[in-house]
């Protein structure tokens, strides 16, 4: 985490609720540098598959290439892959291909259709809807059972498409296996992942949402079906072994590093669930009441929640990170801040009330964004106010501005919450039906760069 020079106020919540930590024994993985490091498995023929399930955990940390894997395909980030773009309907057709899509970092798989299937050469794509941040360790899985292709992050399904039959991958591609990139029947590399990877696998049969979860977070090294593994876990040297018998043992190329692996847990965060008595209670410490300010979270909705309203001309919205609810209009019942979903559209949107010094105390004074926040997908939310200007940030893009020139109310008595929220006397409206992670709030506005960062 990085903390502006500037001084702020920041406050951090990060609760083991939805995850729980399993402990590993010390391992390690192969740290790429987004460049030309990758590992090779070679033409690998044990690992062609017409049905297969691809799982690996991967922690980004920098900027990757992409490479194509042929037309009609995908411009994606490499990380576990048999093929790549060449020739159409012969074995050098790409048998699978899991990586990240290079415009906008969500999960993607792919793969070409092989020798007597419907249409052989043609490319079957497939996306996440979660966009891929640095610096956080995911487990990622792609199955195809023969029809239906299936995406996982973090044990969650992220996007299916139904091929329908006749329509089998290239299993006998002579194209080299790897990870961190992709490479056609010669070897030839192409795009590259910037991070680390750990604990790759591939099966050969499509593995269900349950068995994926139920071996996330543990060191598989042998199982039905399981044609490799590569637990990374050798710490020096140039050979990742397999702990699967006559499966090929990685080589590491180009200055690929031993690194720390996978702690085999979600980054953590915290679940307020279905009911409304699941909230966070800040009480209304001083350091809270600001004039200027910045409101971030990462927020994940489960639900439709329960909506409250903030004021006469406010917003009817799902409370996030808020200092203040509805109470009476023209004092220091007034609402400072309030970030939260609006529940007529599932977009952002923040409010304020008017100070004193203000033309019309208790005044609210709402913003709105543009982009509706889907279920289960996890979305970086900020809101600055600077004395003049709402400016509101979704994923670290500007979504609405709104010129107020108007006082905030900073002498609340109200209190501050997350999830909710609450009137001076502590009754909570409102609530959130899903997570939040990395909540804060700072005493000035910070900049979209900033709330990136």
């Amino acid at each position: 985490m990085s903390w502006s020079h500037r001084s702020a106020v920041a406050v951090l919540f990060v609760a083991s609720v939805l995850s729980t930590t399993r402990s590993a024994h010390a391992q390690t993985g192969v740290q790429f540098d987004g460049a030309n490091d990758y590992m090779s498995f070679g033409t690998a023929p044990a690992l062609g598959a017409d049905n297969f399930t691809l799982e690996l955990w991967f922690y980004k940390t920098g900027l990757s290439s992409v490479t194509s894997t042929g037309s009609g395909g995908v411009s994606a980030v490499p990380l576990l892959t048999k093929g790549r773009s060449e020739n159409d309907g012969s074995t050098v057709d790409m048998n699978y291909f899991l990586g990240f899509r290079g415009t906008d970092n969500v999960l993607c798989g792919d793969y070409e259709e092989g020798t007597g299937q419907a249409s052989p050469g043609l490319n079957h794509p497939v996306y996440g809807i979660t966009s891929i941040r640095n610096n956080t360790w995911y487990h990622a899985a792609a199955t195809f059972d023969g029809t239906t292709w299936r995406l996982y992050l973090n044990g969650k399904l992220e996007g299916t498409l139904v091929v329908g039959p006749g329509h089998l991958p290239q299993s006998g591609s002579i194209q080299h296996a790897g990870l961190a990139t992709a490479m056609n029947s010669l070897g030839a590399t192409g795009g590259f992942f910037n991070g680390i990877i750990d604990e790759a696998r591939v099966w050969n049969y499509a593995r269900s949402e349950a068995e994926i979860n139920s071996t996330m977070y543990q060191e598989v090294t042998a199982g039905t079906g399981l044609l490799g593994r590569w637990g990374l876990n050798d710490g020096n040297g140039l050979t990742a072994l397999n702990s699967v018998a006559s499966s090929p043992n990685g080589t590491l190329a180009n200055g690929a590093t031993w690194a720390a692996g996978t702690p085999f847990e979600i980054a953590n965060s915290l679940d307020f669930g279905q009911s409304n008595s699941a909230v966070v209670n800040l009480g209304d410490p001083a350091a809270l009441d600001l004039a200027q300010f910045t409101i971030e979270t990462w927020v994940r909705r489960d639900g439709p929640g329960t909506p409250t309203n903030t004021g006469t001309g406010g917003v009817t919205a799902v409370p996030l990170v808020t200092h203040g609810g509805p109470e009476d209009d023209g004092g220091n019942l007034d609402m400072n801040y309030f970030l939260g979903v609006r529940s007529s559209d599932n977009v952002l949107c923040a409010d304020f009330e008017e100070s004193a010094a203000g033309l019309l105390q208790g005044q609210n004074h709402p913003v709105t964004g543009v982009t509706p926040l889907a279920v289960d997908t996890w979305y970086h939310a900020a809101a600055t106010y600077d004395g003049s200007t709402w400016r509101l940030y979704l994923d670290g893009s500007l979504e609405a501005t709104l010129v107020v020139n108007q006082p905030v109310q900073s002498q609340t008595i109200e209190l501050a919450g997350l999830g909710t929220s609450f009137t001076s006397t502590g009754t909570a409206w409102g609530h959130l039906q899903g997570a939040m992670a990395e909540a804060r709030v700072w005493n000035y506005a910070r900049s979209a760069a900033q709330t990136t960062s």
